[in-house]
């Protein structure tokens, strides 16, 4: 419901959505547990294909800090606060992958 009592009418999907995410973020951060890795922890003893892949659900906590070009209104519209804190360490753990193995860019404006 909106705070005016009317019914939003995706509701129900996004609490599926919420909880999916939920479900697939605790199972990475279960895997992550189990991973090794010099630096940022990995699924396979290395950076691959899956660790890129899961990176990309932690987006549903919030986007990384770069390498993903949002303005501010639309990187505010792409970050749950609920989400983020309950999951800041793989926010934490997707930010060191995007600092170890991908590039800032020369231009800070870049990805702003």
């Amino acid at each position: 419901m909106s705070s005016e009592g009317r019914r939003i009418p995706h509701e129900p999907a996004i609490a599926r959505f919420v909880e999916l995410s939920e479900l697939a973020l605790d199972e990475l951060r279960a895997a992550l547990a189990r991973g090794t890795g010099d630096g940022p922890r990995t699924l396979l003893g290395g950076l691959t294909y899956a660790d890129i892949a899961a990176s990309q659900i932690v987006v549903s906590a919030g986007p990384p800090a770069f390498g993903l070009k949002l303005r501010p209104a639309a990187r505010r519209c792409w970050t749950d606060p609920e989400l983020r804190e309950q999951y800041g360490d793989l926010v934490a753990w997707r930010d060191a992958l995007y600092e170890r193995y991908r590039p800032r860019p020369k231009s800070s404006h870049a990805t702003k």
